[in-house]
């Protein structure tokens, strides 16, 4: 349990810090659809990247943290996405979690030895 507060917090930064460069990158041009898109790719990023380092390290607790931000990402689709995405917008979006739910379960079962 040591490392799932230390990688939640690294990993929601590391996630908040990408989304605000991609924002300052495009000021003008992200609508609240848009914006939303981003947030969801960069969620399903970071989650597959603490899957991956969990796999790798042999860390548990990491792909817990992953699996807890697909949990949120699917509160934020409903929440976000279908109240300010348009069609493409939230097509991207589905996209983007249904490859994350596919791909999550195979790369943190990756690592591990099973006996």
């Amino acid at each position: 349990m040591l490392w799932v507060v230390p990688a939640a917090v690294v990993g929601s930064t590391l996630a908040a810090l990408v989304v605000a460069g991609i924002a300052g990158l495009g000021a003008g041009e992200l609508s609240a659809s848009r914006l939303s898109m981003v947030r969801t790719m960069v969620t399903c990023g970071m989650a597959l990247a603490l899957g991956y380092a969990g796999s790798r390290w042999n860390r548990v607790e990491l792909g817990w943290v992953a699996y807890g931000a697909i949990g949120l990402g699917a509160l934020k689709l409903v929440v976000e996405d279908l109240r300010f995405g348009n069609a493409g917008t939230l097509m991207v979006s589905l996209l983007f979690y249904g490859l994350i739910l596919i791909l999550l379960p195979r790369l943190t079962r990756f690592g591990r030895v099973e006996v």
